[in-house]
């Protein structure tokens, strides 16, 4: 599969005529140069709460197009998603001047009614923030008084024993293993381990840290929580090198589960996560280890695939020069950037979900401040 992006400045102008805590008003013109001009806008409105408001739409000066608009020209004005994007609610606005029958309106007025929530305290937007939404955000200046401030909750400090570290890092989601080779010759000065007392940790993020400190400093760091491991040959209490420490591992970026959705997280800090292999000095410990289901399992339904999630992203360039806002090389006007994505194993019966995001922006006082973007998707034909 490939994916081709491509920059096109074209589309509607478009302007806030009010935006307050309970209202948002936005003006669309349309000057008509081709049929470009008649391409919907996108607009990213923020909210004070999950719910997507109602949408009050006045459409005027309707015009008949100067040449045949394609059918496939989106007409209308509605919400067309909504997510919780760093702290803040917010609303994607699709804003179309084509009325359908080859007909367009010149002028769009549309007004949002909002219903401001309070949930947490007002806390002061600091730089990063501010250079992350204000050219996203078209109503900020208001917005940003709803960010979404959950007081932070720290993790309790376990009661470690004493014993030796063994420091290593994760670089991506996956299973890891780490041979009894490996600790043997990374711990010399110990003549002999019990492999069933050692204890595996990480941090209280679970890999997702948002502080440097977890990969670069070499001290144990507090507020660990234990990971559960799977011994194979640790039975005999000896820990031999042919033996192996299995474990589930977790990269400092990578998928996270809520609920029945899977969200990709991307660390903007680093690129490892660190885990620490504790070996008690007192052996008869018991470290945290997989359990094993019991019971006999009905073969009432039968699958023969699975869902697959894959994540391109590369963080080259920070257009703000500030702040955690990186995107990848940029894309000149009039050119365009190739993807290569390689699906493993894909199941033609089933349809797969593709979402690309594009930071826009110009540096022309002359164009438009928040430029369209095009997206082909091209899948090789095999046979």
């Amino acid at each position: 599969m490939f994916l081709c992006f491509g920059l096109v400045l074209a589309g509607p102008d478009w302007k806030i005529l009010q935006s307050t805590a309970t209202d948002l008003v936005i003006n669309v013109d349309i000057e008509w140069n081709s049929v470009d001009d008649l391409k919907p806008i996108h607009l990213l409105v923020g909210l004070p709460n999950s719910t997507l408001p109602a949408i009050n739409v006045d459409y005027r000066e309707l015009t008949d197009c100067p040449v045949d608009c394609p059918d496939s020209l989106a007409a209308g004005t509605k919400w067309i998603g909504s997510q919780l994007l760093r702290k803040l609610y917010t609303g994607t606005l699709m804003v179309s001047p084509y009325a359908g029958a080859n007909q367009y309106y010149r002028k769009i007025t549309i007004s949002i009614p909002l219903n401001p929530m309070e949930l947490y305290p007002i806390t002061p937007v600091n730089e990063s923030e501010t250079v992350f939404f204000s050219n996203r955000i078209v109503n900020w200046n208001i917005a940003k008084q709803w960010l979404q401030y959950r007081p932070r909750i720290a993790a309790k400090r376990l009661n470690i024993p004493e014993g030796n570290w063994l420091r290593f890092a994760v670089d991506e989601d996956g299973m890891a293993v780490l041979s009894g080779s490996e600790i043997l010759d990374a711990l010399a000065t110990v003549t002999s381990i019990d492999p069933r007392s050692l204890m595996l940790f990480t941090g209280s993020s679970l890999g997702r840290a948002m502080d440097q400190s977890i990969v670069s400093e070499y001290t144990v760091k507090e507020n660990l929580v234990e990971v559960a491991l799977r011994g194979i040959g640790f039975d005999d209490g000896i820990l031999d090198p042919t033996d192996n420490m299995l474990f589930y591992g977790r990269g400092a970026s990578g998928y996270d589960q809520f609920g029945s959705e899977m969200r990709y997280h991307q660390n903007q800090y680093f690129s490892q996560n660190v885990y620490w292999l504790l070996i008690p000095n007192d052996a008869t410990l018991r470290g945290k280890r997989v359990g094993q289901e019991s019971g006999t399992v009905e073969e009432s339904l039968q699958l023969n695939y699975g869902i697959s999630h894959l994540h391109y992203e590369v963080d080259a360039v920070n257009p703000a020069k500030s702040g955690l806002g990186w995107v990848g090389a940029s894309i000149d006007f009039g050119t365009s950037a190739l993807i290569n994505a390689t699906i493993p194993h894909p199941t033609p019966e089933f349809d797969a979900t593709l979402r690309a995001g594009i930071l826009g922006g110009t540096s022309s006082e002359q164009v438009r401040k928040y430029p369209s973007h095009t997206v082909r998707i091209y899948s090789p034909v095999s046979g």
